[in-house]
């Protein structure tokens, strides 16, 4: 792995306040109304407000962040993400970015921004500090950001509506007071626009694009343990009607509450809805390790599925290892000793791999799949 990383002086803190954005609660009850959604995308409505950064207060951590993905350029993968984090001990704002070229060399940016500036909309996604915006509606999103030599001006067209796969909603306790709600902005959408980094620009025409919107309130201490997250894509070389997506997103639950699962899955072609479910298996092996890691991570991930009368059946393998973050390393050590106290040790493995499989029609027509993307593993040591 070769990885350049540029830091910012927030970026320990940063890395930590993060982290819950990263684990997502968990249930897995669906009631009648929420299996007709999953089975129905296209009957879901998500409004514009849904998009919103949040002016509510909460007696509990607030976690209120706003995730966008692209994979472009054959082999290039761009992460970001903007998010709130309020409680009683701190109120903070912040941006970290994520860039990978197809070799591996990846490359860290984040920005503390100053909460005195910020302004934000509640009726649509609008939110800005003057120098970062992050705006749309309809289903045509902006990123125009500039921070720690770093900048971007890229638009996410939706090519899938902006969806949500019951009420977005999810509660974590008998009382209600925990929850999270969650819209998928962007399921999948086409990415162009430039990227700058430290003077070198990127141009992208044709890129993938994923987008989600968060708002979490949880204790931070509550991390959920483990989380997968796949998106895989048609070769840019394959006509726009035939290029197939899929989208996986699972994790498990804190202990506290009952180690619970949520699974998601996506599934389109040619900017059309094929299944989405939580209906699916989803198995890890071929654990492996990196010089200098001190933990593995599976580089291989078998997926298979039966919704709606179509079965999914393939193998995620790791090719190319652009990221490890291990969020201890980042903290000084004359503090880890009192961070131990409160946090377990998240450490995340990103890789850019190959999904080969098959999907079985309703009518028993076998399409062979061989799609490339990004895959994030996650968890706490």
């Amino acid at each position: 792995m070769k990885a350049q990383k540029t830091y910012a002086k927030c970026r320990a803190f940063l890395l930590l306040l993060i982290l819950a954005a990263e684990f997502l609660p968990a249930q897995e009850d669906y009631s009648v109304y929420d299996r007709f959604m999953w089975n129905n995308p296209e009957r879901v409505k998500v409004k514009d407000s849904e998009l919103s950064f949040s002016k509510d207060e909460y007696p509990h951590l607030k976690n209120d962040g706003l995730y966008f993905m692209s994979y472009f350029n054959r082999g290039w993968v761009f992460m970001i993400n903007i998010f709130h984090m309020k409680s009683n001990l701190f109120d903070k704002w912040g941006i970290y970015a994520l860039v990978s070229d197809p070799e591996g060399n990846s490359r860290w940016y984040t920005y503390e921004m100053d909460g005195r500036k910020i302004v934000f909309e509640t009726d649509y996604l609008y939110i800005t500090d003057g120098e970062n915006t992050f705006s749309g509606r309809e289903d045509v999103f902006k990123l125009d950001c500039n921070f720690d030599n770093f900048s971007c001006d890229l638009t996410f067209e939706n090519v899938l509506p902006s969806w949500k796969g019951d009420d977005g909603y999810v509660y974590l306790d008998k009382e209600e007071n925990l929850f999270e709600f969650r819209v998928v902005i962007s399921p999948w959408a086409k990415v162009k626009g430039t990227i700058n980094m430290n003077g070198e620009k990127i141009y992208i025409n044709d890129g993938y694009g994923y987008g989600e919107k968060s708002l979490v309130i949880n204790p931070i201490t509550k991390l959920n343990p483990l989380l997968y997250a796949i998106r895989v894509y048609s070769t840019e070389d394959v006509p726009w009607k035939d290029r197939w997506h899929i989208h996986v997103l699972e994790s498990v639950a804190h202990p506290e509450y009952n180690s619970k699962r949520i699974p998601r899955m996506i599934v389109a072609r040619g900017g059309e809805w094929v299944f989405t479910t939580p209906d699916y298996t989803i198995e890890p092996f071929d654990y492996g390790s990196l010089e200098g890691i001190p933990y593995s991570y599976p580089k291989r991930v078998r997926i298979e599925s039966e919704a709606n009368d179509y079965k999914l059946s393939g193998v995620y393998t790791s090719r190319v290892f652009f990221d490890y973050t291990d969020v201890f390393a980042e903290i000084p050590p004359i503090l880890r000793a009192i961070i131990k106290l409160f946090f377990n040790r998240p450490v995340y493995f990103r890789n850019l791999g190959d999904f080969k499989g098959t999907l079985t029609k309703p009518d028993g027509e076998v399409v062979d799949l061989n799609l490339t993307g990004p895959y994030e593993y996650i968890v706490v040591k």
